[in-house]
């Protein structure tokens, strides 16, 4: 989900650098971001192994009166009054809203590069880069309210030291995001939704011309019937 996150950042990074190198004909300057977002998400996995008491089991006796599988042997668990612990959860907390503020901030300057570049730019690729734009705020809304948002209530929980009962809840919205983000693209971009609407009516049309050809098979054979009875 860090990643996911982080891919947001990435995209807009990206956006941002592609269109300011038609200007200064530099391609390459969006590879720190994605070095720097997968160094983030490998220190964070690292931090929370080290969290979860080395893969120590929960036990049966430990979590008596609360319904779980007979078997323990996929959790989990750690402290959340542990020093270290409260320092891995901010962590995350303050990625995550770093992610989101650099996303915001590369769109704006994405746009106003284009605003102000308008005589390089034609009317299609306006129109293009317009639609990105709405994809991307798109996806990060979906993962802000199906995912991000969630987990930052539950971290949150955890350094307050208060319980949060929405774990089914969340883990179904997550199930969702691939979904909903391609969903997004395909309705948003109007090259996909041409091309979609273009395959459903052919389809379409491919299944009225069977329908009709049947039908006149049939009225044909039927016309035959008749003729050779008389």
């Amino acid at each position: 989900m860090t990643m996911n996150v982080g891919m947001v950042f990435i995209n807009c990074h990206y956006r941002y650098t592609t269109v300011k190198s038609r200007l200064n004909s530099k391609s390459f300057h969006w590879i720190w971001s994605y070095t720097l977002i997968n160094l983030i998400v490998i220190t964070i996995a690292i931090g929370c192994a080290l969290a979860f008491n080395n893969g120590k089991s929960i036990q049966a006796d430990e979590i008596e009166g609360i319904c779980f599988p007979k078997s323990f042997n996929n959790f989990l668990y750690t402290e959340n009054k542990n020093l270290y612990n409260k320092v891995l959860f901010t962590a995350i907390l303050a990625a995550f809203i770093l992610a989101y503020v650099g996303s915001s901030v590369f769109n704006r300057k994405t746009l106003n590069l284009l605003k102000n570049n308008l005589r390089f730019q034609n009317e299609r690729t306006l129109s293009m880069q317009s639609q990105l734009s709405k994809v991307i705020i798109v996806q990060s809304l979906v993962q802000l309210a199906a995912s991000v948002g969630p987990v930052t209530l539950i971290c949150v929980c955890i350094l307050t030291n208060t319980e949060a009962t929405i774990d089914m809840l969340i883990f179904g919205c997550i199930s969702w995001l691939p979904l909903f983000n391609s969903a997004a693209t395909i309705i948003i971009i109007k090259p996909y939704r041409r091309r979609l609407m273009a395959m459903w009516r052919q389809k379409t049309l491919c299944v009225s011309m069977t329908h009709v050809s049947h039908l006149h098979y049939m009225s044909s054979n039927w016309q035959s019937k008749t003729f050779t009875s008389r």
